[in-house]
C-alpha cells in the first residue's frame, strides 16, 4: 500500500486543482484519509487505492462541485453516500453547507456519523435509510438540491429523489464524457445545463440541472 500524502503533497495537488486551500483544509483531508483509510480496510468503502486518485477523484470533484452549487437555499441530499463523497466532503469544503447524507448500510452510515464528529462538522445529518423510505414529512427542512455518486439505476433514483425538493430542485451530477449520454437520456423531466467539464479531467463531468416535477406527484405525508 503507498504511503499516505504529506500535507505539503496535499496542498499542491488543491493547488494544482486551482482549489483554494488552507492549512484548516489539509488538516482535515489528512483526518478523512486516516479514517478512510481504516475503515476500508474492514468494509471496503472505496476501490480507489491510490492516494492521489483518491485526492484528485474523490475529494478535489467534491470540493469543485461545492464551489458550483453557490447557495443552494436549503439542504442538500446526497443518495448512497458510502464513503462520504460527495456529500461529506462537499461540508468539509465549504462547512456552511447543510447536508443530508442518506445511507442505507447501517456500517456504511456509521463511518459517516463517526467522522463526521469527528471532523465537527455540524450541519451534516446521516440518514441509515434507503431512499424509497423517505417522505417529505420526514424534513424538517425540505432539501433543495440532490447529488450523488457511482449510484445504480439513477433514473429511477432521481424520479423519486426529486419529488423530496423545493424551490428549484437542482440536481448535481457525476459523470464521464463517455456516459453523460445515456445518464442524460436516462434521467427525464430534468432540464439540464451544458455539461461542466472537472479543470483537471475533462473526461469527466458534472451535469447541473433542475427537476420539473407535476405539483400532484409531490409526496406530503
Amino acid at each position: 500500500m503507498a504511503p499516505p500524502l504529506t500535507s505539503e503533497q496535499i496542498s499542491q495537488i488543491l493547488s494544482d486543482c486551482r482549489l483554494e486551500c488552507d492549512s484548516l483544509l489539509v488538516e482535515r483531508v489528512q483526518t478523512y484519509v486516516q479514517f478512510l483509510s481504516k475503515w476500508n480496510a474492514r468494509m471496503n468503502l472505496t476501490a480507489i487505492q491510490s492516494p492521489i486518485d483518491v485526492l484528485k477523484i474523490l475529494f478535489a470533484e467534491s470540493f469543485f462541485a461545492a464551489g458550483l452549487v453557490g447557495d443552494p437555499k436549503g439542504p442538500i441530499l446526497d443518495i448512497g453516500s458510502g464513503a462520504g463523497f460527495p456529500g461529506l466532503a462537499m461540508a468539509l469544503y465549504r462547512p456552511e453547507l447543510k447536508l443530508i447524507l442518506l445511507e442505507a448500510r447501517k456500517k456504511r452510515a456509521a463511518f459517516l456519523a463517526a467522522l463526521r464528529r469527528e471532523l465537527g462538522l455540524v450541519e451534516v445529518e446521516v440518514w441509515n435509510r434507503r431512499l424509497e423510505e423517505c417522505m417529505r414529512a420526514d424534513f424538517s427542512d425540505l432539501p433543495t438540491l440532490l447529488t450523488m455518486r457511482a449510484v445504480g439505476g439513477i433514473g429511477a433514483v432521481v424520479e423519486y429523489g426529486s419529488r423530496l425538493l423545493r424551490g428549484d430542485r437542482s440536481i448535481l451530477l457525476f459523470s464521464s464524457v463517455q456516459a453523460a449520454k445515456s445518464t442524460l437520456e436516462d434521467v427525464k423531466n430534468v432540464c439540464w445545463q451544458p455539461p461542466v467539464p472537472i479543470p483537471w479531467n475533462p473526461t469527466h463531468l458534472i451535469l447541473l440541472g433542475h427537476a420539473d416535477v407535476p405539483r400532484e406527484t409531490l409526496r406530503s405525508k
